[in-house]
Parts: C-alpha cells; sequence; structure tokens
C-alpha cells in the first residue's frame, strides 16, 4: 500500500536484432562466530544466469529470454534453483490497433524453514531432515502466466488499453504425512481509456477485474473476485504539475462480500528555479486480507501456523514532503534530496508469534502455540530521509557515487505538516 514497483523489459531499438547476456556470482563469508559455521570447504553461494534475444520482423516486435538461478542459502538445507522462460510480441495491425501477448513458464524447485533451532543458529529448528517433526520444508513449483494485451488509438485522440492475465501455480511439498498439492489460478483484466483535455489535462479511467480460485490442499477450496474503478487527472501548469485520482473496490472471498469506502490521493511538483525542485504528496490505501493469510491452518514440526478468519482490511494514510536539488558543473554533478514522511495505519496485518484461542468448523482449539497474522489497532511510522548521489570524472574515470541517511523524527512536527 505504501509504493509501487513497475519493472519492464524493453523491446528492440532498431532493426537489428539484440542479444544480450548476464552473469552473476556470489559467496557468503565465514560468520565472526565458528559455531555458527555448518558448511565445509564450499561456502554458501548463488550463480545467476539470463539471455534476451530481442528484434524486429516487420511488422511483429518479439522478445524471447530465459534466467537460471542456483542458491545455496547461509541458512542450513534453504536453497532456490529455477529456471525461467519467458517472451513478449507486439504487432501493429494499422496506426491506430496493436495487439500482443507475452507469457512466463517457470519451474522452481525450493527448501526453507520459519524458525532456526534452539541450539544453533541458522540451523531449522526439528532437525535438518525433511520430517513432519522438523519446520523444513522442501516445495516444488509450476508458475505459468498468459498475458494478452490490445492497444487502440481512436479518431479523437483517446487511447483505449486492455491488459489480461491468466496467472496458474501449481506446487507440492514433500514431507511424508504431510503431503499436499495445491492449484492456484488468477484471471485479471483490466481496461483503461486517457485522453488529453484543452492540453494542459491528461484524463486517465478504467475498471479492473480479479478472479481468484484454490483448489485442495491446506487451503481448502475457496474463490474471489475483486473489482475496481478508478478515475485519475494530471494537470500540467508549466512549472507547476498537480496530479489528483479515486478509487473505489469490491470484494467477495467465499461468503464474505463488500465494498471499500473511496480512497484518494494528490501530489504536487512545483519547479522552484532550474535546479530545484518542491514535491508534496498524500494518499490513502486500502487492503483485503490474503487468502493465506486469513486461511492457512498446518503444523510445522511442533509450530502451528494459526488461520484468522476474523481479519479486518487495512487503511492507511501516506504523506510525504520533499526538496530536490541539483548541481550540475563540467566535471561534477550531484543531485540532493531531503524528504519527511509520514505513513499513518489503521489494523495493520502482522504475522506474530503467540497462543490464541479460536474456534474453526464447530471445534474450539484452547492456547494453541504458533504464529498468527492479527491486526494491528494504529501504527505510525515518520521520519526524514537524505540521500546524495552524482557522478565525476577524475583524470577522465568516470566515477558514480550514491549515499542516504533516515532518521526518525518527532511525530509532533510531521503533524503539524500533515494539518
Amino acid at each position: 500500500m505504501n509504493g509501487v514497483i513497475n519493472i519492464r523489459t524493453s523491446w528492440a531499438a532498431s532493426n537489428e536484432p539484440e542479444t544480450d547476456f548476464a552473469l552473476y556470482l556470489g559467496a557468503v563469508g565465514n560468520p565472526p562466530n565458528p559455531q555458527a559455521k555448518w558448511w565445509g570447504r564450499t561456502p554458501p553461494y548463488s550463480i545467476q544466469f539470463s539471455a534476451t534475444h530481442k528484434r524486429k520482423l516487420k511488422k511483429l516486435d518479439l522478445v524471447l529470454g530465459g534466467a537460471t538461478v542456483q542458491l545455496r542459502s547461509h541458512n542450513k538445507c534453504e536453497y532456490n534453483d529455477f529456471i525461467r522462460f519467458y517472451y513478449k510480441t507486439r504487432l501493429k495491425i494499422n496506426s491506430q490497433l496493436t495487439v500482443g501477448i507475452n507469457g512466463n513458464i517457470m519451474p522452481q524447485h525450493d527448501g526453507m524453514f520459519l524458525i532456526w533451532a534452539n541450539t544453533a543458529i541458522y540451523v531449522p529448528f526439528g532437525g535438518d531432515i525433511e520430517l513432519p517433526t522438523s519446520s523444513l520444508r522442501a516445495y516444488d513449483y509450476l508458475w505459468f502466466t498468459l498475458d494478452p494485451h490490445i492497444t487502440y488509438y481512436d479518431k479523437k485522440g483517446g487511447r483505449h488499453t486492455y491488459h489480461g492475465r491468466i496467472y496458474s501455480t501449481k506446487f507440492v511439498t514433500s514431507v511424508p504425512k504431510l503431503d499436499f498439492y495445491d492449484n492456484a489460478m488468477l484471471n485479471t483484466n483490466e481496461y483503461q481509456y486517457s485522453t488529453k483535455i484543452y492540453e494542459i489535462c491528461n484524463l486517465v479511467a478504467g475498471s479492473q477485474i480479479n478472479i481468484i480460485g484454490i483448489k485442495t490442499g491446506i487451503l481448502l477450496n475457496h474463490k474471489g473476485i475483486t473489482s475496481a474503478a478508478y478515475l485519475q487527472t494530471d494537470l500540467d501548469l508549466g512549472k507547476l504539475n498537480i496530479s489528483k485520482g479515486i478509487r473505489i473496490e469490491g470484494f467477495s472471498i467465499d461468503t464474505t462480500s463488500g465494498f471499500t469506502l473511496p480512497v484518494y490521493r494528490i501530489g504536487a511538483n512545483l519547479q522552484v528555479n532550474d535546479n530545484t525542485y518542491l514535491r508534496e504528496s498524500a494518499g490513502q490505501g486500502f487492503r483485503v486480507p490474503s487468502i493465506t493469510e486469513m486461511f492457512v491452518f498446518e503444523n510445522l514440526g511442533s509450530l502451528n501456523i494459526l488461520l484468522n478468519l476474523g481479519l479486518m482490511p487495512e487503511e492507511v494514510w501516506n504523506f510525504e514532503l520533499g526538496v530536490k536539488k541539483v548541481i550540475k558543473g563540467k566535471k561534477l554533478n550531484v543531485m540532493t534530496d531531503l524528504a519527511l514522511f509520514m505513513s499513518d495505519t489503521r489494523n495493520q496485518t502482522e504475522f506474530t508469534f503467540g497462543v490464541y484461542s479460536f474456534d474453526y468448523n464447530g471445534q474450539y482449539y484452547n492456547n494453541m502455540l504458533g504464529f498468527r497474522s492479527i491486526n494491528l489497532p494504529h501504527s505510525r511510522t515518520a521520519g526524514a530521509e537524505l540521500s546524495v548521489n552524482g557522478n565525476v570524472k577524475m583524470r577522465n574515470i568516470p566515477i558514480t557515487f550514491i549515499g542516504g541517511y533516515t532518521k526518525k523524527v518527532s511525530l509532533l512536527i510531521l503533524l503539524i505538516i500533515k494539518i
């Protein structure tokens, strides 16, 4: 609810095909405490390799790629191995219409545990052999996505886009006597319309629907639907830019359904001079508990993962006020950024260890020891952050640097700013 990172792979920039390779190697050093070193001569390590091929075929843009990872963690028996293949297509039908389909497939095998042993760090609680008494689990996954997309420009300059996704996950755990098989499916459909109004305002409106289904396994059978509608306007007033938006959502999980209150956001950016910028951002967020948080009921050795059917949705207010200063020289370029921020949350969900009692399926569970997702009535995070980055040339050698510092500041100051 506090931010979104959007990563997009590029298309071929010219008619010449492009092929890129990347290799990453990493290793973990020995811990200061010799007793914590459980491995022999070969330290924990990671190997990552990826390849991407991009090209244009007349009206068709094509991207093919793959990646593989082998990771052996400093936590004993934790590992992650996967191979991923993906493709992207974009076909230009005419000057107004573009269609395409993207896809991924990834088999994965990993091992993990939730808690360390009492007698040693980096070692799974209950032993490092995969038995029901151990907190160690090994999983085999198969991930699959299929993403159709359409873009159409009408005669008035409006832009219509459709993005869909079929997302499937299948996995099995190999722990004896606890074998389970899960099949989860998500179908997402989003339509968006954008247009310019009087050359100074960009209007964006859209709707989205998600259909969720889970069959068998520790989650039992569940289904749900979430829907949303949103509207945003962006004003370009020269040195001042203002963005405002509103969003409302509806949800249904099994027999529980409802609508959220509208959530709002507003942001502004002011260019004070050629090198100084001021910005402000305030917005609300809303998150419905996930099926995992509400319905997982399982044991990991002598530990329990407990369900909570009474989880409430999270609500959050975010606020930020910042200033950015750019300094440009012949050999030195520096950008400094100072920001005050605050995040105020109601019913924040936390995965917490404790002793819990509850009713489920007509049975009362008393003093159960384990982890459970619970709501915190009220939480607040506030602080100031200073970041500096830039580049300099020393004897024609380019050097890039980056640094930052974050500190908690008085809530009273931020409360005044918020008001």
